[in-house]
C-alpha cells in the first residue's frame, strides 16, 4: 500500500479511525492518510509532522485518546507529543540517546512506556546518556487508545 519504504517505524490511527499515520525513519517525516476502516484502504497522503533536528529521527509512535501522537526521537534522547495539527505541545527527555517506542499500559493505560536501544562500541555516547538500552515508564495526564484488532479475510487484512 505504500511504496519506497525504507525503514518503518511508528503507524497509528487517530481515536475516531478515520486517520493513518505512518512514519519511515530517513524521511524525518510522519506522514498521515485518509482511512476507510471497512476496506482499509488509505488515500490523501500528505506530511503531518517533519523533524528538524540534526541526525536525530523520528522512531515509533502511539496516540493518545485525544488524538495527540507521542513520537520516539531516537539518537534524540526524548518523546515528543505532538497535537493532532502536528504541532509539538510536550516532551519527555531520559537519559538515553536512542529512544525507540512509547506505548500506554498499566491499570489505567495512563502509563507511557518508553523503550530505547543500546549503543555500540562505535557509537557517539553524548553526555548524560548513561541508561542506553533501558525501558522508562512515565505517568501521563491522558490515557492511550485500545489495541486495534485486524482481521485477514479473502480480500486481505480488515481493520475491525
Amino acid at each position: 500500500m505504500i511504496e519506497n519504504v525504507c525503514i518503518p517505524n511508528g503507524m497509528g490511527w487517530s481515536p475516531d479511525d478515520r486517520t493513518f499515520y505512518f512514519t519511515d525513519s530517513p524521511s524525518k517525516s510522519i506522514v498521515a492518510y485518509d482511512f476507510d476502516a471497512e476496506t482499509g484502504n488509505i488515500s490523501n497522503k500528505r506530511t503531518f509532522f517533519t523533524l528538524d533536528d540534526g541526525d536525530a529521527v523520528p522512531d515509533g509512535c502511539t496516540i493518545d485518546s485525544e488524538g495527540y501522537l507521542w513520537i520516539a526521537i531516537h539518537e534524540g534522547s526524548r518523546v515528543i507529543r505532538v497535537s493532532p495539527e502536528g504541532k509539538q505541545v510536550a516532551e519527555i527527555t531520559m537519559d538515553a540517546w536512542k529512544i525507540t517506542c512509547p506505548a500506554f499500559g498499566g491499570p489505567d493505560n495512563d502509563t507511557l512506556y518508553i523503550t530505547s536501544a543500546g549503543v555500540g562500541i562505535d557509537d557517539p555516547k553524548p553526555k548524560g546518556c548513561k541508561d542506553n538500552g533501558a525501558v522508562f515508564r512515565f505517568k501521563t495526564s491522558t490515557t492511550g487508545l485500545p489495541a486495534n484488532k485486524f482481521i485477514l479475510s479473502m480480500t486481505g487484512m480488515l481493520f475491525i
